[in-house]
């Protein structure tokens, strides 16, 4: 009995031991990454992981490994080891490791690949800290997707992302989560209405889309999210676009050829539209020629 019992003890001392060894091991890599020793911490934290890869501690050995190489430099093994915690279920750095990334990604103006790896955190995460903080990234990442393809004529696809992401700033308005993000939201909330008002097919939501931005600059204004001088450039642009909106010059003349927008065989249709709006850019439009 005193021989069980006395090797239980053994037993029990080596895993403490070993479990003492194992923190020791990742604490002395993370002092190394606090110390700016890159390439010490990157050869403790492989060491830790070839020896503990089942350890709850590999995904923040990951994660560190993804931020001293982007210390380095070496942004393409940076990305492969974000992109590596990312896959992991139940990683307890899987918003940091989103948030690097995403640095990443927007400098390099990869924004399709933000949108796509968004839905790792979000809504499950939303109030993280890291989270809050890649929010503004995201947001600008549908805004250029859209901005960067606006010769494409697809507006109806254009509208739907813009939608998203105004869903994703006004589910962050008013958080106190959120507040640090506020001033970004602002800026990105008035774009982004104003981009919908280009892309837009109906006169009504154009004009909506519009008053909405100008009501939402005056109260950003009032409660201190945006400058004047912000405020004042974006109502300028707004109410020139409403002064204009929708004024058509058109020419008709019989012809038998095809060479602008047609509504009846043989007239031809060279029309101009007034003011900021992009309409003329869009070809799905049936205009009514009298």
């Amino acid at each position: 009995m005193q021989k069980i019992i006395y090797s239980a003890f053994l037993l029990l001392t080596f895993v403490l031991y070993a479990e003492d060894n194992l923190l020791e091991s990742y604490d002395n890599a993370q002092e190394s990454y606090r110390n700016d020793e890159n390439e010490e911490a990157i050869q403790r934290f492989n060491r830790f992981i070839e020896s503990n890869p089942e350890s709850d501690k590999a995904d923040d050995s990951l994660w560190y490994l993804g931020r001293l190489y982007n210390r380095l430099g070496d942004i393409d093994q940076a990305k492969e080891y974000f992109e590596e915690v990312l896959s992991l279920e139940d990683s307890n750095r899987i918003t940091e490791a989103f948030y690097d990334l995403s640095k990443i990604l927007d400098d390099q103006q990869d924004y399709q690949r933000i949108i796509e790896l968004f839905p790792l955190i979000y809504p499950m995460e939303e109030a993280d800290s890291y989270t809050v903080k890649a929010l503004p990234m995201v947001v600008n990442s549908y805004y250029k997707l859209v901005f960067n393809n606006r010769n494409s004529r697809a507006g109806s696809w254009a509208e739907e992302m813009l939608q998203q992401a105004l869903t994703l700033v006004e589910n962050y308005r008013d958080k106190e989560y959120a507040n640090e993000i506020q001033e970004d939201l602002a800026d990105l909330n008035a774009k982004i209405l104003i981009r919908l008002s280009v892309v837009t097919a109906s006169k009504e939501d154009y004009v909506s889309y519009l008053n909405k931005a100008l009501e939402q600059l005056d109260k950003d204004l009032q409660r201190g999210f945006i400058s004047n001088e912000s405020a004042d450039n974006y109502r300028e642009k707004i109410n020139e676009s409403l002064a204009g909106a929708f004024s058509l010059d058109y020419q008709v003349e019989t012809s038998g050829e095809y060479n602008g927008m047609t509504n009846e065989m043989g007239f031809q249709v060279d029309s101009k539209i007034k003011g900021t709006h992009e309409l003329s850019n869009i070809q799905e439009f049936q205009w009514s020629v009298k």
